[in-house]
């Protein structure tokens, strides 16, 4: 009898991880779009070391960049809550609002709440000063049990297609070619799994079983999301980039052992400097003007040092396809741009972070005629390629007659450097 029931045990064993180790059916899934432009939130931390910025859009987490600013890597990252009969999606069944969680930082709490009051998840963001790794914290409170689950769509080299999905290692990776992401969990996942968007995805699961039935270990070539359930009240989410799965998943063990407390003090630290390094105003307006010198800041690229991007989104988003890597939304350079947010850094007392934009506008971005594109990706290599007035006159003004934040008459503060 004992023998016959060890049998009865091995072979479930075997079965269920043969189930496991299918690959997802459905592939490519649907067609990829982008998120909103109406970002409630952006983040970075200040170091170099850390090449991943953050938006937050709807109560959830949209668009993350890595290893540039033109480039994204992960569309969303949300929530999903059962309890065995109804399931609520995060961006879509809740109510949201959003904080500011340090006033000398760009760091943000969300909170989405049942309309009936049942539940709750509270959600604060940082990016590790030492690793390519976004941290989130969360806390969930509900009256009775719930089954919380976590969906993340990646979206590696600026397109949701093309991406091949893993459980590995613990993890729920997705790869391409000389990059990946890698989504970790402090207690660990409950039943991970990927899958084609609209096919044998999580959100599609959920909303036919109210809870996950398929497990499949591999999603290859496609739209892909990743999903699994949660255990706890209160853990962290790591979401790591590198070069390599390895790499990736890697880098977000690290900094889940650092702990979120650590990595969001480095994290707040990082931006209070930079906030003291900044002019004085007058203290009734002081918040105002620390946030936009930080939001402004954030949007400076870390590999190409002085490409400010116009912006952390693609406009319309959610109407524009991500099926192939050529969207430029606003994360491009508008030298337009470049010349007003240097100035603002003038105005703000960040003159380094001004002459390292001129730099970037004379080294990198204009053209050989001496003009400039309409703008371009960080590269220098222009995107829209029509000639549009204010693209060319606004950095001439800037680069040849500017005057300083002293405004005395005839001193420019580029002089020095009109021929560099």
């Amino acid at each position: 009898m004992r023998l016959k029931k060890l049998v009865q045990i091995s072979f479930l064993v075997l079965l269920s991880t043969a189930l496991y180790a299918q690959d997802a059916p459905g592939a490519p899934g649907a067609v990829p779009t982008w998120t909103a432009g109406s970002k409630d939130g952006v983040g970075t931390a200040t170091t170099n070391n850390s090449r991943v910025w953050f938006t937050l859009e709807g109560g959830v987490l949209s668009e993350v960049y890595y290893p540039q600013l033109d480039t994204a890597s992960s569309r969303t990252l949300e929530f999903a809550v059962s309890d065995g009969e109804n399931v609520w999606i995060e961006s879509r069944d809740l109510f949201h609002t959003i904080e500011r969680a340090n006033p000398t930082a760009l760091s943000y709490r969300q909170t989405s709440r049942d309309p009936a009051g049942r539940f709750k998840i509270t959600k604060t963001y940082a990016t590790d000063p030492q690793q390519n790794t976004l941290l989130i914290d969360v806390t969930f409170t509900s009256t009775k049990p719930y089954s919380l689950y976590v969906l993340s769509d990646p979206a590696l080299k600026n397109t949701g297609f093309g991406d091949t999905g893993l459980v590995e290692d613990g993890a729920l990776v997705a790869e391409k070619p000389d990059v990946a992401s890698a989504l970790l969990a402090s207690a660990g996942f409950l039943r991970p799994t990927v899958g084609f968007a609209g096919v044998s995805d999580g959100y599609t699961d959920l909303m036919m079983h109210r809870r996950l039935k398929w497990s499949y270990a591999r999603a290859e070539n496609g739209n892909v999301v990743q999903t699994a359930g949660l255990s706890g009240a209160h853990f962290t989410l790591a979401l790591g980039f590198g070069a390599t799965s390895q790499e990736a998943i890697a880098g977000a063990r690290a900094s889940l052992k650092r702990g979120f407390a650590a990595v969001n003090a480095d994290y707040v630290q990082g931006w209070t400097q930079y906030v003291r390094s900044l002019r004085k105003v007058n203290p009734r307006y002081a918040s105002e003007f620390q946030l936009a010198a930080m939001v402004l800041k954030a949007h400076e690229d870390k590999t190409f040092p002085g490409a400010m991007i116009a912006s952390m989104s693609v406009p319309w988003g959610f109407a524009s396809k991500a099926d192939v890597a050529g969207v430029g939304g606003y994360h491009l350079v508008w030298a337009r741009d470049l010349y007003e947010m240097a100035t603002a850094f003038m105005a703000a007392g960040d003159r380094a972070a001004a002459e390292r934009s001129l730099d970037y506008l004379l080294k990198v971005q204009q053209k050989p005629d001496g003009s400039f594109p309409q703008n371009s990706w960080l590269d220098g290599r222009p995107y829209w390629t029509v000639l549009q007035m204010d693209e060319v006159s606004y950095p001439w003004c800037w680069r040849g007659s500017w005057k300083d934040s002293t405004l005395r008459p005839g001193r420019n503060i580029f002089a020095r450097r009109r021929n560099s």
